[in-house]
């Protein structure tokens, strides 16, 4: 199960984490991203984001335990 305590977005396919703010500009506190690839998810965390490696298709995350989710470019790539 993925801890998303303290978490109230999500950013699928978050790559280095450019859509992070517009989780903010819909009022987001605190967002959790979540990227496929390795070497991106490194460059999000050396930026200071919240990113985690993860398959969006295979995840564990608890039900209603976040506000929404960020799909910025993300939906045709499923």
């Amino acid at each position: 199960m993925i801890d998303v305590r303290g978490v109230d977005f999500i950013d699928f396919g978050s790559k280095t984490g450019g859509s992070f703010p517009i989780g903010y500009r819909l009022g987001g506190k605190k967002g959790l991203g979540i990227d496929i690839r390795p070497h991106l998810v490194e460059q999000a965390v050396a930026k200071g984001f919240n990113v985690i490696q993860g398959d969006a298709t295979d995840l564990a995350i608890p039900d209603k335990s976040v506000r929404f989710a960020v799909l910025n470019h993300f939906l045709e790539h499923l």
